[in-house]
């Protein structure tokens, strides 16, 4: 199915399908409702006509294992002195995949092609959205020891002053601050990032022309092993 419209008051409905160059076979169909009963229509053969600009991402289909990533190749081709500045998207991003492409977007001249880098990543860094953000080196963990280095600091100032007069009670609060500290740090100090469960993902990559709005999309099929 390339897809459905909405028949008007006078029982027609209007498809602007985004078709490559080539011949089709196209049949419309009805499901039916409560005073009409479903139909086909007999086929009829269209050809689609280049206009705008076309896209197409090598390879258009991956496999691997999650928390890794993969670069594909995005190429875009004007069609019929076409020329614009078209811009990158991915859209359908499952959760805990993301994509950065090297530009965002591109200058295409009339008659010309462009090809930009996409990488897609599994291991779902801290953002997301069409531009993920690189993980570091540590593997996605950060420690929260760190945070209670200033909180210790203004802890000691206050302490200073206040243990010659309520010693008990500053020995109490001492050793609660000191215990969550602990706590912390022997629980390994750190969060880390979810990685996508495994399975078989569609990815829809997407062009937009910025002056015309011409859209036009291609689909990637992503496949996560473990």
């Amino acid at each position: 199915m390339i897809g459905t419209a909405t028949l008007d008051s006078t029982g027609v409905g209007t498809l602007l399908p985004d078709l490559a160059p080539s011949s089709y076979n196209l049949t419309a169909n009805y499901s039916g409702d409560s005073l009409h009963s479903s139909s086909s229509s007999s086929a009829v053969k269209v050809s689609g006509i280049p206009t705008g600009f076309g896209i197409t991402v090598n390879p258009a289909t991956i496999t691997m294992a999650s928390s890794q990533n993969s670069t594909v190749t995005v190429n875009v081709q004007s069609n019929n002195g076409f020329a614009d500045t078209i811009g990158f998207g991915c859209g359908t991003l499952p959760a805990g995949i993301t994509c950065h492409f090297a530009n965002e977007s591109l200058s295409l001249k009339a008659g010309a092609s462009q090809a930009v880098q996409l990488t897609i990543d599994t291991n779902s860094p801290l953002g997301g959205g069409s531009t993920a953000m690189n993980s570091g080196s540590a593997g996605g963990r950060f420690s929260l020891a760190g945070l209670f280095l200033p909180a210790g600091l203004l802890f000691g100032w206050v302490g200073w002053r206040f243990r010659k007069r309520n010693g008990i009670l500053f020995a109490a609060i001492l050793a609660l601050f000191l215990s969550g500290t602990l706590m912390v740090t022997g629980c390994g100090a750190s969060f880390s990032q979810m990685s996508v469960a495994p399975g078989t993902y569609t990815i829809q990559i997407t062009g937009v022309g910025s002056n015309s709005n011409i859209t036009h999309y291609q689909n990637i099929t992503l496949t996560i092993t473990k």
